[in-house]
């Protein structure tokens, strides 16, 4: 009768033995996503069947998820948000800047961007990269802060500029107040925060002494002579023998210290987070001989694991900002420290090294370091999960 007819039966499925019409559907639906349904059997739509897109990735997911809910391979969708994220970063860097978010949708999602400047703000990766758009802060202010308008905010205090170049609105210039005090602050501070001199302002009660009792509480000693204001550059050591320079300001009010030994606990981090995935791996500190650079020196990788090829970076404030205090303890210019990072990365690529390089900025370290494993490494792998199960 009618209500026995397989065609106006509630189950998807032809009679004859012919296929089943959730098996051809299944089949379309993978046509539509550049792949194929590798399954010769077919249930309901709930039932998992076996999948391979065109990359040649294998998993298990129902004809519901893939059809209805628009799913489809999981290893693929995370190889194109890791790519976003890393051509994100490579674009920032170009510019002398970051790019400080962790996760990347797609060519619509807002991304977060620090310049050279320290202004941050947010723009899609398309926007950057197609339409060559920028900080808009420093397009607004590169056109309007010059050398003659710091000079006419000295006058109007009574005062004068003795700087003769004007570089960024955040660069520090050369100021003498009325009274002949001198000091150095940016122009951005000047005209936008109402500051002026801070030797009439009393901002110089925090003296030398204050900043040697600091350092001392922290078990290291302050080894300048002179304090300028709160926001001179002074010179530290710490316990362990590292040199670097910082305000008083950042140490005394912000809290922080030795930057090498701050370096170091993150780079902890990153190796146990590693290990971590790939158990009965290491990851030591390792100057190899692929990092051989004279008859004596090599370069140092923050971790290397030789059976699996595989080390990482920890890249510092001092690999993306120039004038940085790590560039004023002798290990050269901010030039000279892109060449030794641009040299490490070429020298690992002919040894068939992969380097995974985490910069200072990133947030969640997790995440990130999972999103770059998963350009060499498979999902299984780095999540500890089967897609196939």
């Amino acid at each position: 009768g009618p209500h026995s007819s397989p065609m106006r039966s509630s189950r998807p499925c032809l009679g004859g033995g012919r296929p089943l019409l959730g098996l051809e559907a299944a089949r379309s639906a993978a046509a539509r996503n550049g792949g194929e349904c590798l399954s010769t059997e077919y249930r309901d739509s709930r039932a998992p069947l076996r999948w391979r897109c065109a990359q040649g990735h294998e998993w298990q997911s129902s004809l519901n998820n893939v059809r209805n809910r628009g799913t489809w391979c999981v290893q693929c969708m995370w190889e194109a948000r890791r790519l976003g994220i890393q051509t994100a970063m490579e674009i920032a860097t170009a510019h002398g800047g970051l790019c400080i978010s962790d996760h990347y949708r797609n060519s619509s999602t807002r991304l977060q961007w620090l310049c050279a400047e320290g202004h941050k703000w947010e723009a899609t990766l398309s926007s950057i990269k197609d339409k060559g758009s920028w900080c808009p802060t420093c397009v607004a202010e590169g056109s309007r802060l010059t050398i003659e308008i710091a000079r006419d905010a000295a006058q109007a205090r009574g005062g004068l500029c003795l700087s003769s170049q004007y570089e960024s609105s955040r660069a520090r210039l050369h100021w003498r107040c009325a009274k002949g005090h001198e000091w150095h602050a940016s122009l951005h501070s000047i005209r936008n925060h109402q500051s002026w001199c801070p030797h009439c302002a009393g901002n110089a009660r925090l003296s030398i002494d204050i900043a040697r009792r600091v350092a001392k509480a922290r078990g290291g000693s302050c080894l300048s002579t002179h304090y300028l204001n709160a926001r001179g550059h002074l010179r530290w050591r710490c316990a362990e023998g590292h040199e670097w320079s910082a305000s008083m300001t950042g140490v005394k009010s912000s809290g922080t210290w030795c930057p090498f030994c701050s370096g170091r606990k993150r780079e902890t981090v990153i190796r146990g987070i590693l290990e971590a995935i790939f158990a009965g791996h290491a990851f030591p500190t390792s100057r190899p001989d692929f990092l051989r650079t004279g008859p004596r020196s090599r370069l140092e990788l923050d971790g290397y694991c030789a059976p699996l090829r595989l080390a990482f970076e920890y890249n510092g404030e001092q690999h993306y900002r120039e004038g940085h205090y790590f560039h004023t303890r002798g290990d050269g210019s901010f030039s000279a420290q892109v060449k030794r990072d641009r040299r490490k990365l070429a020298l690992c690529a002919v040894a068939g090294i992969r380097l995974l390089v985490i910069p200072y900025a990133v947030k969640d370290v997790w995440g990130f370091v999972r999103l770059g494993l998963l350009q060499w490494f498979p999902v299984s792998t780095v999540f500890g999960i089967s897609l196939a199960a």
